[in-house]
């Protein structure tokens, strides 16, 4: 968050403003200690050319209910709802754009699919977007309210906050991978043409990197902007931020997982030759583990390290960081597990799976609830301050669940919805449906 001394006189106060607001024709009036000196923490005037008052009052950042922002949080801190810069303990954000509500599949590098924001009490559709073909890719929402997604019709979308088309890029094949925003607000996204597509954040290309096969696998950022991905190749690619590869690391089969990275800076990602992987920031092989079944689902990592994820044969495991299990047994599941897990404050794990329940795990691998949906769960679930569970079903409906398993809501779109919901600042959940529309539910 910008500040600046309050011995500047009145004309260098603007230059203490947020982003995103003009110069102002008040005064500051509010003055915060902060490590005993004393600074200008918001400018409370009306926008330029408007009656709007942004209110900041207490707040380090947010929206300030003109279009603009209190303040932009650091690195590894994230917005709450309060307004204030909270660390995420969700791995190493650095790498990804400040201030981003949702900058990348899974929220954060370990994938805890979870918000500080609260999503809408009711169900209310404030806009859709159609585009050619099936939304499968997650969105991912910048900073200044972009919302950036792929679509079967093989273009690349930037939408604003009221749902009207910033920009669009076409690739050569449809998109299912889902993107990530990079601290240069690169925007990082994979294409079934075999691509890995940089663009800008005006949505020109800054570069391509061509993998051996299709990109279905979600990039992760590390700190020092290394792009990681997987490929229908069966390799593990890194991907230096000018584009040119550092290392690739062979599987035995696909990787359509999306890798997490801890905060040490290892990679973990599941690949369909039955395999989980973690490997080092150099690309080595840290260590395997034979699980007996593909993994088409990605991972997620608590707070405390350990290693969530599912397979194609039902068993949900949990690892350690060091190769051992957590659990003496996976927990089985009704059917293939195609959804990836989020993460609850308490530590509760959501995941989805072709029985068509979301199933709610306890941190010693027992049941603490399952809900039936009616519909194979490709979603992937999030979770907004409250501890509700958003995800999407073959049904072709959007569900809220309780924390204690009760449906909340339900929101009904016209075919699947496979993409996975995300919550931006203002509690708006953005998802996609399989009738070729992006939606954004608000209250």
């Amino acid at each position: 968050m910008k500040r600046c001394s309050l011995a500047v006189l009145f004309f260098t106060i603007c230059s203490c403003l947020p982003e995103g607001h003009p110069p102002t024709e008040g005064v500051a009036d509010i003055i915060k200690m902060s490590d005993g000196s004393k600074t200008v923490d918001a400018i409370e005037a009306p926008k330029e050319g408007t009656d709007c008052l942004p209110q900041c009052l207490g707040k380090q950042c947010g929206n300030d209910g003109c279009g603009g922002f209190c303040g932009q949080c650091g690195a590894g801190e994230n917005c709450n709802a309060s307004g204030q810069c909270a660390v995420t303990n969700c791995g190493d954000m650095s790498g990804l754009q400040a201030g981003a509500p949702w900058p990348m599949r899974g929220q954060c590098p370990t994938h805890q699919g979870r918000s500080l924001f609260l999503g809408p009490s009711q169900p209310v559709m404030k806009w859709s977007f159609v585009t050619g073909d099936a939304v499968d890719s997650s969105p991912a929402i910048g900073a200044d309210k972009t919302i950036y997604f792929g679509s079967g019709d093989d273009f690349f979308y930037a939408l604003n906050s009221d749902g009207s088309l910033r920009w669009s890029f076409l690739t050569q094949s449809f998109i299912s991978s889902s993107p990530a925003i990079g601290v240069d607000n690169t925007i990082y996204f994979g294409s079934y043409d075999n691509n890995l597509y940089a663009l800008s954040s005006n949505g020109a290309l800054k570069w391509q990197f061509t993998a051996g096969d299709y990109i279905v696998s979600s990039p992760v950022i590390g700190a020092d902007g290394t792009i990681y991905f997987g490929s229908g190749d069966g390799q593990v690619y890194a991907i230096n931020p000018s584009g040119i590869k550092k290392w690739s690391f062979a599987t035995g089969n696909w990787v359509i997982s999306s890798p997490i990275l801890n905060a040490q800076g290892m990679l973990l990602v599941g690949s369909q030759d039955s395999s989980f992987y973690a490997l080092q920031p150099d690309g080595a092989l840290y260590w395997s583990f034979a699980v007996g079944s593909d993994i088409a689902t990605s991972p997620a990592m608590s707070s405390g390290g350990i290693i969530y994820f599912g397979a194609s044969d039902g068993r949900f495991w949990a690892m350690n960081q060091n190769s051992t299990k957590e659990w003496m047994n996976p927990f089985v599941a009704g059917g293939a597990i195609l959804s990836s897990p989020a993460i609850g404050q308490d530590g509760t794990i959501y995941f989805g799976c072709s029985d068509g329940k979301l199933y709610a795990l306890n941190q010693n691998s027992s049941l603490k609830w399952s809900v039936v949906l009616g519909s194979v769960l490709k979603s992937s679930p999030s979770i907004d301050a409250a501890g509700v569970v958003y995800i999407g079903a073959g049904d072709g409906k959007l569900y809220a669940i309780n924390p204690d398993g009760a449906i909340k809501w339900t929101f009904a779109t016209n075919a699947a919805v496979d993409s996975s919901p995300v919550i931006g600042a203002d509690g708006t959940i953005y998802v996609g449906s399989n009738d070729g529309s992006l939606y954004a539910i608000g209250e």
